[in-house]
């Protein structure tokens, strides 16, 4: 995921802004470099947290950890969930300044479809943290 934020953010600027057919304004350019950044940010802040018990770790400090990154993990897909509407929404206002009603849904549709795609892939990946979270913290009660 980390390659893929990279990739969007130095690709941003051509992709929205240089491109002839979009001419996306800087500010929507900035905002979505930013959005990006706080992604990734956010994302290793919450992993780099978790390190992996040695032996001889207290491992009630380690479920401590993993509890709180099930925590983080779950209130952060919230928030991003919140970030993302909001920047189909002002994706969605930028193109209708540009296009006619039938070029901005043939615009949109597909946006719409992968953001689909990415959001069921973040939350199957979600899913897929939290649940891994439940096991270590049962397998470390037990």
């Amino acid at each position: 995921s980390s390659a893929c934020a990279v990739f969007v953010i130095v690709s941003a600027p051509f992709a929205f802004h240089y491109n002839p057919v979009m001419e996306m304004s800087w500010a929507f350019i900035i905002g979505t470099e930013i959005l990006m950044l706080t992604a990734l940010f956010f994302n290793w802040f919450f992993h780099s947290r978790v390190n992996a018990p040695t032996p001889g770790d207290d491992l009630l400090a380690f479920a401590t950890s993993v509890k709180l990154l099930r925590k983080r993990y779950r209130y952060w897909m919230r928030i991003g969930f919140c970030l993302m509407a909001v920047w189909f929404i002002w994706i969605a206002v930028e193109l209708s300044f540009r296009f006619e009603i039938r070029e901005l849904l043939l615009t949109l549709i597909p946006i719409v479809i992968g953001g689909l795609i990415g959001a069921l892939a973040g939350l199957r990946l979600d899913r897929k943290v939290i649940s891994r979270c439940d096991e270590i913290i049962k397998e470390i009660e037990r």
